[in-house]
């Protein structure tokens, strides 16, 4: 039952155009851009949409987005990351173990933005994906038709024509 699962999770994963695809899309960009840069779980990241193929521009988009939302709240997130790193002696082991181990400083856990940044984008991973997966399935006829009679999207379409 659980290697159904699976199989059904990478079929979706390859397609690519549909709503739970473009929700992971989503969700993939608001890790890459509430994990910090260049850290570890922001390279795992980078790879899994790079081995699943993930659309790009939506990818980018929400990441952009995310790493913008990020950056204005940056100040709450560093209290967050000082409560979490600090206030919690139960945890000190842990953090102890994840900085003396091989690969976790990678992760760079140690600085309170971080910390605090990684775990909201953990915690918000179920809910950015259903909210996306339900608004896609229920708008994504409207939107499709605004977008295509948008001028843009016109002359991408000519352009496109034309170089065939």
């Amino acid at each position: 039952m659980l290697g159904r699962a699976f199989v059904r999770f990478i079929s979706l994963m390859i397609e690519e155009n549909s709503n739970a695809q473009i929700s992971f899309s989503v969700v993939l960009g608001m890790c890459l851009g509430l994990f910090p840069s260049y850290s570890l779980q922001w390279v795992f990241c980078l790879c899994l949409g790079m081995l699943f193929r993930f659309n790009i521009f939506t990818v980018l988009g929400s990441s952009i987005c995310f790493f913008l939302l990020r950056s204005t709240i940056e100040a709450p997130l560093h209290d967050a990351g000082l409560i979490i790193l600090t206030s919690l002696p139960s945890l000190f082991p842990l953090w102890r173990w994840m900085y003396h181990a091989p690969i976790f400083p990678y992760s760079s856990f140690n600085h309170t933005v971080d910390a605090a940044s990684t775990l909201l984008a953990i915690a918000l991973i179920p809910l950015v994906w259903c909210t996306c997966y339900f608004v896609i399935r229920h708008l994504r006829d409207r939107i499709l038709y605004y977008w295509r009679s948008t001028k843009l999207f016109r002359t991408y379409a000519s352009y496109r024509y034309l170089s065939k």
